[in-house]
């Protein structure tokens, strides 16, 4: 197999394969070769291939990767199979070749990827043979799910040797085709359910029909109590699962092999591990069409990287409330660092008492996922948190635990999590009881003495996180005075229910150790499902059954949970997705030192929805830090994320309370809390450390105060990121609005309101944005303050308003009442609009009725009056129903852009649609300055940072109110040229065109060359920012990079329709 010198390839006969001397022994070699492979074995009977690989961590340390195939001589599969021969090469083939043909087979990835699809082919099979005998397709998909995730579940059990046949579900069904019984169509019915049911609940005994050979057996296997082997109503509703469906069952699991360690990051093995339970429902729980689609449940997969950095940055947050005498920096070492690396205690080792307190400590931790889905963070708790205990009882000569009780103990104590969906949280168990018996040293024999789960205390529940109900009774979260009486009632009425999965769900009650020892946890962690606010329902209920009745009543449950739970919330804005109430729900989850970690989609940074949650968050919470990356890698994506941490809000009490009854304001307890918005700049896998968390921690906003040209000053730029801190204070202030008439000099916040702020530009903003910002500092304005913004008009009766050519002969209407109106800028092809080029017409009329006798305007007024369209909402609230007035202001824009970010001169005062704003300067003398501000590549850029991304088809969107705060320059040097000149030789062309930078190569290895044109009306805000070369191409460069990551990013979501990126579109 070597390659020569290149790759050589090396045969160790052995006596051991025990990890340890594996990792060893390739290490060594990985100290003499660039590339390699080791294959080990002791008798042959048993073949062990090491593919390594050199990987850096996030100190630039390298690390060895080792993924592992191994062989079994009597058990082969076909996924080793179809590995092995990858690993062959034609005899012209390179050694650069074959090393990447060589990685792409020993990839964890490419053999979870075909057993998926595998799964769901067979998966699409089952339910639809089970539709097919009568049952509904939401009783088809649950029973089609758990009948493949118990086989499954199965077949990692039998992994670990705890049913003593390896291939347990085979050896079943070859002992029932031995009997001739194959066609009967009663393996599942009077084998399988038996053992399920029976076998795995420790009534063993009571199994009938079966060989002597298999009762014995049958006999020796494992107590598995909990959920997932526990008979249900679809168990119960006579599915028949005939043989030669399970005989596709069977085919499918035997070719592929399992392994119950999940994958670590530097240790992986080519099989298929506990971590497909996970991707198998984030995938499947979902696809029923009739029932929910992926919109309504909004599940997408999180990074293991992801998961494993929200854990650990919230276990330090948590650590540092309940240590506030050890110093954060030691604590994030103790918590980033990883156990070989002596730093990783170095800074706590000192009085040997601290390790009992953090024993302690990580023993009453209480940790909850209240959307936890198949339990990635939950999973991902429970490895950090065992690492941590390993530290811990490593400087604890007196303590020795096994690893299998660490884990054992952190499930019984710390981890708790709710889904609305019953197969989420099933899944979720099966990987919590997987992860502990990797490492559990139990004898065949000692099964059947107890339960082999610790199902009685797992923490897991099935229900509605935030609205709590039982038999139309409300209980908010944290029900706060919930009478005594009641709650026992409650707790009787769940306690006679038997299915687990029926019991209502109450926070109190079903963790009332929490709330009533800790009055709340310690962690709020998890991904809330993405679901757009119009897609808002109740929760497992038939699609086609919800009507917009139940929506609307379900949405009013939420808010006023929310408003239960937080009386000093006024209102939520009803156009809210679903993840900012679990926002809410989150915070109000936590005890005094508790911490929310959520990750979740960028928008309520920018959209309008987010205001409400800025505000209260802004006021009373604590944000330690609000982090994104633009290297993330995500399974789906179509939703952009950040990662947000905060702390908990300072509401409780008697007092505050008090003082929300008497109507007395209640302190802002939050707006000197300094707030971190942290964009790394690599991979998480390179940049999270102790080293990167200490440098934003020691991060504060040594400006305070000031507008934003000002506050960029606290801006610091590491290797690893760019951390823009900033007081809540200063977030606040930079997103209230005063009356007009309001004295600034009596101090903030006298009056006025907040109408929300634009988080994201703290994030994604290029770094130019802020230099150009820090050089333009006192010279820009915001645009309100020199225009006026305005929506163009909204008709309320398009039919009647609107007039096609028909019409106009129809009813020969005079001239003077009819207009050309702007309805989109696809009607003209330069940035002066001429009138003549203008398609739609418009009725538009402001004369009273007396003055309109014997006109024709006055005849079709009548007419539209006769069918009603002066009773339209929007027409009778007007003085006259058919004057909708004019806009015609000098400049105008869309709303929404592609490509083209050309703001149109409207030298002939047209009247434009709602679809269009206008821009009328305040003052004559500043409109050519401000029609060179609005069509420079530097104003594209800003409508980018301002605009709202995530738009069907990668359009950007940008409001009223965002637009008129985009910074502009009006004081521009008295030697520019005429703006109608400029504007009337501006051809409309796509940024990239404008910029001189095809997107067909690689932008940065190209040098700007502007158009002609345009590079002349940037020349004049160049000039004026002072901006030197590099600086220049910087604009060019970002401004494009920022549309071809969008366009290019829904191009990859809407196959349909696909915007051609080169030649761009308005």
């Amino acid at each position: 197999m070597s390659f020569g010198e290149d790759i050589p390839v090396f045969l160790l006969e052995t006596t051991s394969l025990a990890p340890s001397f594996i990792r060893s022994a390739t290490n060594t070699l990985d100290h003499q070769y660039l590339r390699f492979m080791v294959i080990f074995t002791i008798d042959y009977s048993e073949i062990l291939f090491v593919y390594p690989k050199t990987v850096k961590d996030e100190k630039g340390k390298r690390k060895l990767k080792i993924t592992k195939l191994i062989l079994k001589k009597e058990d082969l599969h076909y996924t080793e199979i179809r590995t092995l021969a990858r690993l062959s090469y034609q005899k012209n083939a390179t050694w650069r070749a074959v090393w990447h043909r060589w990685g792409e087979a020993f990839t964890v990835e490419s053999v979870a990827g075909q057993f998926f699809e595998d799964y769901k082919r067979l998966f699409f099979r089952v339910r639809e043979r089970v539709s097919d005998q009568g049952f509904s397709r939401q009783e088809s998909h649950e029973f089609a799910l758990q009948l493949l995730n118990r086989v499954m579940f199965i077949y990692f059990i039998a992994e670990k040797g705890w049913l003593k046949q390896p291939h347990f579900v085979k050896w079943l069904w070859a002992s029932y085709t031995s009997e001739n019984r194959f066609g009967t169509d009663t393996f599942y019915r009077d084998r399988l359910s038996q053992v399920f049911f029976k076998a795995f609940n420790n009534k063993s005994s009571e199994i009938t029909g079966f060989s002597d050979d298999v009762s014995r057996l049958l006999l020796t296997v494992p107590h598995l109590n909990g959920g997932l082997f526990t008979e249900k109503d679809t168990d119960r509703m006579g599915a028949t699962v005939s043989d030669e469906m399970f005989n596709e069952v069977l085919t499918f699991f035997e070719k592929y092999k399992f392994t119950i360690r999940e994958a670590d990051p530097l240790d992986e093995e080519v099989a298929v591990d506990p971590r497909m339970i996970g991707y198998v429902y984030e995938s499947l729980a979902n696809v029923a069409e009739e029932i929910y689609d992926r919109n309504d449940l909004g599940i997408f997969y999180t990074a293991r990287i992801e998961v494993d950095f929200m854990c650990r940055r919230a276990l330090v947050g948590s650590l540092m409330n309940q240590l506030p005498d050890l110093p954060g920096e030691s604590l994030y070492h103790f918590v980033f660092d990883s156990p070989e690396d002596d730093e990783k205690t170095g800074h706590i080792n000192g009085d040997p008492e601290i390790w009992f307190r953090i024993e302690r400590i990580l023993n009453d931790l209480s940790i909850v996922d209240p959307a936890c889905g198949s339990g990635a963070f939950l999973v991902g708790m429970l490895s950090v948190l065992t690492e941590l205990y390993q530290t811990v009882y490593a400087r604890m000569a007196s303590t020795r635990k096994s690893v299998f009780d660490i884990k054992y103990g952190i499930i019984q104590r710390s981890l708790y999590g709710v889904d609305v969906m019953p197969w989420a949280v099933r899944a979720a168990e099966l990987r919590l009881w997987l992860h502990p018996i990797v490492d559990a040293d139990v004898s065949i024999e000692d099964l059947r003495k107890g339960p082999l789960l610790p199902n009685p205390n797992l923490h897991l529940r099935v229900g509605d996180s935030m609205v709590q109900e039982t038999g139309g009774v409300s209980f908010s979260i944290r029900s706060r005075g919930l009478d005594e009486g009641v709650r026992r009632d409650l707790k009787s009425v769940k306690s006679v229910l038997d299915d687990p999965e029926k019991k209502p769900f109450i926070w109190d009650i079903d963790f009332a150790e929490v709330f009533g020892e800790k009055n709340g946890f310690d962690i709020v962690i998890g991904n809330p499902p993405y679901v757009r606010q119009e897609m808002i329902s109740p929760p497992n209920r038939i699609k086609a059954e919800v009507t917009l009745e139940d929506r609307r009543e379900y949405k009013e449950k939420l808010i006023h949970s929310v408003r239960t739970q937080f009386p000093v919330i006024q209102n939520i804005d009803r156009k809210s997705d679903l993840y900012i109430y679990f926002y809410f729900h989150g915070l109000s989850l936590l005890n005094e030192k508790g911490v929310v970690c959520f990750i979740t989609s960028n928008s309520w940074l920018d959209v309008g929805y987010g205001k409400d949650l800025q505000e209260f968050l802004l006021k009373y919470v604590p944000i330690h830090a609000i982090y994104d990356n633009p290297k993330r890698s995500f399974e789906h994506a179509d939703v952009n994320t950040i990662i947000a941490v905060f702390g908990a809000p300072a509401l409780r009490g008697e007092a505050f309370e008090e003082k929300i009854r008497t109507g007395v304001e209640a302190s802002w307890t939050g707006i000197s809390n300094t707030a971190k918005f942290v964009m790394f700049k690599k991979p998480f896998e390179e940049v999270v450390s102790a080293e990167t968390m200490i440098a934003v921690d020691r991060t504060q906003a040594r400006v305070k105060g000031g507008n934003l040209t000002d506050l960029i000053e606290n801006i610091v730029q590491t290797d690893e990121c760019r951390i823009f801190s900033i007081t809540q204070e200063d977030l606040l202030e930079d997103g209230w609005e005063y009356p007009e008439e309001y004295d600034r000099d009596k101090g903030r916040f006298g009056r006025g309101r907040y109408i929300g702020n634009k988080w994201g530009k703290y994030l994604r903003a290029p770094d130019i944005f802020y230099t150009i910002l820090k050089k333009g500092k006192g010279k820009f304005i915001k645009l309100r303050e020199t225009a006026k913004i305005q929506r163009g008009f909204t008709t309320g009766a398009n039919e009647f308003f609107y007039l096609t050519e028909q019409e106009l002969n129809r009813w020969n209407i005079e001239v003077e009442f009819v207009k050309p109106i702007i309805k989109s800028p696809r009607e003209f092809n330069s940035l002066i609009i001429d009138p003549s080029e203008l398609k739609t017409k418009i009725f538009l009329c402001d004369r009273g009725k007396s003055e309109l006798t014997g006109t024709n305007a006055l005849k079709y007024i009548e007419w539209g009056e006769a069918r009603g369209y002066d009773k339209r909402p929007s027409c009778r609230t007007r003085v006259r129903w058919y004057s909708i007035g004019a806009l015609t202001p000098e400049y105008i824009t869309r709303s929404t852009f592609n490509t083209n970010f050309s703001i149109f001169y409207n030298k002939y005062r047209n009247i434009i649609d709602k679809v269009m704003y206008g821009i009328s300067p305040l003052k004559a003398e500043n409109k050519e300055n401000l029609g060179l501000m609005l069509n420079s590549t530097v104003f594209a850029l800003f409508l980018n940072i301002f605009g709202q991304i995530g738009l069907g088809e990668g359009a950007l969107f940008i409001s009223v109110e965002d637009f008129s705060n985009i910074p502009v320059l009006v004081n521009l040097p008295e030697d520019r040229n005429n703006l109608e000149r400029r504007v009337r030789s501006k051809r409309l062309m796509s940024i990239f065109s404008e910029s001189g930078l095809p997107v067909t190569r690689p932008l940065r290895e190209q040098i700007p060359d502007p158009d002609e044109t345009q590079g002349s009306i940037d020349e004049i805000i160049f000039k004026e920012l002072g901006l030197n070369e590099m600086e220049i191409n910087e604009v060019y460069w970002a401004v494009c990079e920022m549309v071809k990551h969008r366009i290019e990013k829904a191009n990859s979501i809407f196959d349909r329709n696909k915007l051609d990126i080169a030649t761009g579109g308005y």
